[in-house]
């Protein structure tokens, strides 16, 4: 693109732009003929294509073109002079330079390569997919969808859009309520340093909406003028309105791992939004992220979306519950729930009156109306598709919106001696102890009635299939498994129960958690080793990278949790490492342990673990 006629145009237009009034009636009418006109400059803009150019590698950086250029004219310096005491200088000083401009060309491989393993460190399958989408136009292909009438449906564009509607439905609504909007309250508008640090958090690269504007794109509509670009997000927070054309999503249909793909529920259906758009998305969530921690409206016993409650503080909270009642030498019930296609189910006029129940300030009330209704898709053939039910995954708000619907249910429970019940984002857990098992029958009864209400109530069913429980013992084995009932059927037991990556077994020993990890590190180990053998492939310093940027991090997640200082465990642990170090020294399989640590410069896992326990126990004052 050419950049320097691009700034140009963009100024130009947001200067035509800045200059036109704008009411609640012209908004949607100004930002699409803006739109368009933009597009036309990214066309205008663009560099043709006259002759196929080699791609520069991907470590490649200015910095070293610009080194590059220097060591050339330097080798030239020398070559041209005829002083033989003056070229030996020359050409020494040459030397030096090349050398260091070789290392610093394996120092921007090192880099590269580094932060590409952190990519995939960071992020999840949905994202690597979204950026294969974008940049290659490969079509996730459908081969057939089954109706519920038992027939199947075998074309690409009509299984497309069955899978879309059908997630997605438009479903009879009693008419809309009015909202009590104070035009009178007084409430702070955005500013420039907010959108300015709302748009520095935001990641690069991501796919970008329908209109096709990546993020680079809206910075330079606001740098050009950030008063105006910032009075834009005013007008729609004085209005309460969010703009049509930042409600229009295109589908990405993601197939679940391991399932029946003839099944509509199979696909994970991810909404490219514009990044315009999520940008006064990203804001008005922060402002009610705030409204809800500084007032303390949020349950304790919510984790997930919240700052400092993530995956590790949940798993802390079952551990300790389960590790206390051991003590007590009391047995303990633990009941999984899993709700189906729960951000897609919630019905926006129940998150608007939870709003208001919160005392939400009246202008994000009216905006958050605003931005759930008169949504679409993008079906195959370019069709726009309404719906009136859900919250479309992709969006900031939706998670958060999802947390004051958790909050409804556990509300419903105080916290008591004999019980805990606490929420992941949807995966809600219930850990019962008692003296004996069949008292876990009788326990549970009114608990699973509360959760079947709240679910009836905000349109959720649970999946009875996925629903499990497991009982930890103290002592003894076993023998009577109590009956936990949802929806009248009961809920199927397990010798282990899987939450939050973590793996719980009867004994508590998270042996068998460990066996999981060790067959998915025997997995990956084995597609590392198809390119890199005794005699060819990766170099011993990208496989150890590998191994501590990915490898290592999966072993040791939730270590805080499962960790125990026993023979048996460390052996384990010391059992799962051997592959990758195998596969970084690529040594003999009969070299001892010990050997293959030293050779590979890593530090036994064990002892890692170890280490890990120890900091977390005592910085942030949490024993296990």
């Amino acid at each position: 693109m050419k950049l320097i006629d691009f700034k140009l145009e963009i100024s130009k237009l947001v200067r035509n732009y800045s200059e036109k009034t704008i009411s609640r009636g012209n908004l949607d009418e100004i930002l699409s003929s803006f739109c368009h006109e933009l597009t036309l400059i990214c066309k205008k803009c663009k560099v043709k294509k006259t002759s196929k150019k080699w791609k520069s590698a991907i470590w490649w950086t200015k910095s070293l073109e610009a080194e590059r250029s220097r060591i050339r004219a330097l080798r030239r310096r020398f070559q041209a002079c005829t002083e033989s005491a003056e070229r030996v200088r020359r050409r020494i000083f040459f030397k030096k330079e090349f050398t260091k401009y070789k290392r610093s060309i394996l120092h921007a491989k090192t880099n590269s390569f580094k932060r590409f393993l952190e990519k995939l460190v960071n992020k999840n399958n949905l994202g690597l997919v979204k950026n294969v989408i974008k940049f290659s136009n490969i079509e996730l292909r459908i081969e057939k969808i089954k109706l519920a009438s038992g027939d199947y449906l075998e074309n690409y564009g009509e299984c497309r859009d069955f899978i879309i509607k059908s997630h997605f439905p438009l479903v009879s609504m009693a008419d809309d309520f009015v909202i009590n909007y104070d035009d009178n309250g007084t409430y702070p508008e955005f500013t420039v340093n907010e959108v300015e640090r709302c748009i520095g958090k935001m990641k690069r690269g991501k796919a970008p909406g329908e209109d096709g504007f990546s993020l680079e794109i809206i910075e330079e509509i606001f740098y050009a003028d950030k008063d105006w670009f910032v009075e834009i997000f005013n007008y729609c927070l004085r209005f309460g309105y969010f703009p049509k054309i930042w409600k229009e999503a295109r589908i990405v249909l993601i197939p679940k791992a391991n399932k029946d793909l003839t099944v509509f529920e199979s696909y994970r259906p991810i909404c490219l939004l514009a990044i315009w758009g999520k940008i006064l998305d990203k804001l008005i969530t922060h402002r009610l992220v705030d409204h809800l921690e500084t007032n303390n409206l949020l349950n304790e016993r919510q984790y997930g979306f919240r700052e400092n409650l993530g995956t590790i503080s949940a798993l802390k909270a079952v551990n300790n519950f389960i590790s206390t009642t051991k003590n007590e030498k009391q047995v303990i019930c633990m009941i999984s729930l899993d709700i189906k296609n729960a951000f897609n189910s919630i019905k926006w006029a129940d998150l608007i009156n939870l709003l208001q129940k919160y005392n939400t300030p009246s202008k994000l009330v009216k905006i958050f109306d605003s931005f759930l209704k008169e949504r679409s898709v993008i079906l195959n053939n370019g069709d726009r598709w309404n719906y009136n039910i859900g919250v479309p995954q992709g969006s900031s708000c939706g998670p958060i919106l999802w947390l004051l619907v958790a909050k409804e249910e556990l509300d419903m429970f105080l916290e008591q001696e004999n019980f805990l019940v606490q929420a992941f984002a949807d995966d809600f857990v219930i850990l019962l102890k008692a003296s004996a098992s069949y008292r876990f029958t009788e326990m549970s009864k009114e608990i699973m009635l509360k959760f079947e209400s709240w679910a009836t109530k905000y349109n959720l069913v649970f999946s009875e299939n996925k629903s499990k429980h497991i009982m930890f013992k103290v002592k003894k084995t076993i023998t009577h498994f109590p009956g936990i009932y949802l929806y009248g059927k009961r809920i199927s037991y397990t010798n282990e129960l899987k939450y939050l990556g973590i793996v719980f077994d009867p004994n508590q020993s998270f042996m068998i958690h460990l066996d999981r990890i060790q067959e998915k590190i025997v997995r990956l180990n084995e597609k590392l080793r198809r390119i890199t053998r005794a005699t060819w492939g990766l170099r011993p310093e990208m496989v150890k990278e590998i191994y501590l940027s990915i490898l290592e991090r999966i072993i040791l997640y939730g270590v805080e949790i499962w960790y125990r200082d026993r023979v048996k465990m460390n052996a384990k642990l010391l059992q799962i490492q051997r592959y990758p170090l195998l596969s970084i020294t690529k040594a003999y399989r009969t070299t001892s342990n010990e050997a293959l640590q030293i050779l590979s410069g890593c530090v036994p896992i064990d002892l890692k673990a170890q280490m890990i326990v120890e900091m977390d126990s005592n910085i942030r004052g949490v024993a296990l």
